[in-house]
Parts: structure tokens; sequence; C-alpha cells
């Protein structure tokens, strides 16, 4: 099994940067627990749309706070 370092090391090494993506990608898996109890076809479509739009935001966000840590745990 690997380890990702970046899990680990990256709170503390660009914390701002980490704490971004972690609160975008809590907001997509709220999302994904609203979709889970949506009642009707029309709540579940406005919410995977949303979903879509969230998680390209996380995922931009991810790669902002891994080349921040990359570049910071360089020597």
């Amino acid at each position: 099994m690997a380890v990702d370092f970046f899990l680990i090391d990256a709170p503390h090494v660009v914390p701002v940067e980490f704490a971004a993506w972690r609160a975008v990608e809590t907001r997509f898996d709220d999302i994904v627990m609203r979709w889970c109890d949506a009642d009707s076809d029309a709540e579940k479509a406005a919410l995977d749309f949303e979903s879509r739009v969230v998680k390209a935001e996380a995922d931009r966000l991810y790669q902002v706070a891994r080349r921040a840590w990359l570049q910071a745990s360089r020597p």
C-alpha cells in the first residue's frame, strides 16, 4: 500500500491551500449526501449540476495545493 505524503504533510506545509481544497471537497460531499436524500428528479438534476461545478473547483484547488506543497518541499 502506498502512502500519499501530501495528505499527511500538506496541512502543515501549505495550510491555506490545503484548507481551501478541503473546504470545497467537504462542500462536494455535502451535495452528494443531499442528492442521496433528494425526493424529486428535478432536485437531483439541480444537485447533479451543482456537484459537477463544485467538484471541478475542488479538483482545481487540489492541483493548486499539491503544486504549492511540492514547491515548498523542494530543497
